[in-house]
């Protein structure tokens, strides 16, 4: 705001609404450039203040938002501005003041939660059930506090010792848990060029909202630097809808990557001389990834068995083709591969996170050659099938390939 002191982290945000369209916005600090603004940032109050900007030939998202530190600068007034460059070439300075830069007062941490989402942002308000995750991201220019967990321990010489940012989720205003952090980030490293740990500013806790009531709840996240300072960096009325339909596995394809070329070493189909699968110089690939079971039917939680798909139909299953293959001197098409990964993400499910992992192997000249599959685009899944048997299984994920 004008005449406003400023310190550490100075963010400076705002919107820009203009029939020539907005190509970039760069912040300037007593008439200089200092960067470009990260633009196209959702702002739902504007487009319900300005409805008839929208459903026109030139709709978009007109927030920006950028930031400085503080300690570039000399104590004292300085001049805040925007130069905007619109679509068509036109420049205009917008947004003019005047603030004090302090440079002797510790800030508190600065971020966003952006998951569940903030409802004047975006206009819906979440519902959610199962492992939801909270997402967002966290700044301070000295520092967020860190501390170990277990309490003591030595992450140099203890793999189970982890190190643990003092980002608090809190349910209800009380603590439950400690968020990930630094995760990658690199849309908050273009909003905050001059903040060096920003492209490792996000944040992620796997909250387990079946531990709860259903109904009206507030997810909130706190943030603490190293000099002591705490700030909310936000909080978000929610609806936590929990049941037995609601609480089916989870996971995630880790590999290939969706879009992923798979090869072969012939196209010669019509049958290799063996036409065995595995066979010594058949191209063989992997499908790999996690799967947890929240399931809430405690007699019957973890995971039976999990299928690998090919366009819908069933590939390999790991209830039936689970065994070594010496060309990657390991079992394959098996789950329960070790994943201390998961387990550091989702704590609450224990010896099923850590146990989480399946493996599949792929023989794509079998594919090809003896079974006929033709060259192209195709679709792989993970069907996961656990131990209730009024469950039926269910794709956990799909990936085209």
């Amino acid at each position: 705001a004008p005449g406003a002191t400023v310190f550490g982290i100075v963010e400076v945000s705002g919107y820009v609404l203009d029939a020539r369209g907005v190509a970039r916005v760069t912040l300037l600090v007593d008439g200089a450039p200092v960067h470009d603004a990260d633009i196209n940032q959702p702002r739902q109050d504007v487009q319900r203040r300005y409805a008839r900007f929208y459903g026109e030939d030139f709709p978009y998202d007109p927030g920006f938002t950028t930031s400085f530190l503080a300690s570039n600068y000399s104590a004292g007034s300085h001049t805040l501005g925007i130069q905007v460059t619109y679509s068509n070439s036109d420049v205009a300075v917008l947004g003019t003041r005047t603030v004090t830069v302090e440079t002797a007062i510790n800030q508190a941490p600065i971020g966003a939660l952006d998951s569940p989402r903030d409802p004047a942002v975006y206009g819906v308000q979440d519902y959610v059930s199962g492992v939801f995750p909270v997402v967002g991201w966290a700044l301070d220019a000295n520092g967020i506090r860190q501390r170990v967990s277990p309490v003591g321990c030595n992450p140099a010489t203890d793999a189970t010792c982890h190190v643990l940012a003092d980002i608090e989720v809190m349910v209800d205003g009380m603590v439950v848990g400690q968020a990930n952090y630094p995760l990658p980030r690199p849309d908050v490293a273009n909003a905050h060029p001059d903040v060096a740990s920003a492209f490792q500013s996000g944040f992620q806790m796997n909250l387990d909202t079946s531990t709860y009531t259903n109904g009206a709840h507030t997810i909130s996240v706190r943030a603490w630097d190293t000099e002591g300072l705490s700030t909310v960096l936000g909080s978000r009325d929610v609806f936590f809808n929990n049941g037995y339909a609601t609480l089916a596995p989870f996971g995630h394809i880790d590999w290939p990557m969706p879009d992923a070329h798979l090869f072969a070493t012939s196209c010669q189909q019509g049958g290799l001389p063996s036409g065995l699968e595995y066979n010594t110089g058949n191209r063989i690939e992997w499908v790999s990834g996690w799967v947890i079971d929240q399931g809430d039917q405690l007699r019957f939680t973890g995971v039976k068995y999990v299928d690998l798909l090919l366009d819908g139909v069933l590939l390999k299953s790991t209830s039936t083709d689970c065994g070594y293959l010496s060309r990657f001197g390991m079992n394959v098409n098996c789950y329960g591969y070790d994943r201390t990964d998961i387990l550091y993400q989702y704590p609450q499910f224990t010896a099923d996170a850590k146990n989480s992992g399946f493996f599949f192997a792929v023989d794509v000249d079998y594919l090809l050659n003896t079974l006929g599959i033709h060259k192209g685009l195709h679709y792989l899944a993970v069907r996961v099938g656990t131990q209730d048997p009024n469950r039926p299984a269910v794709v956990i994920d799909q990936i085209p390939v």
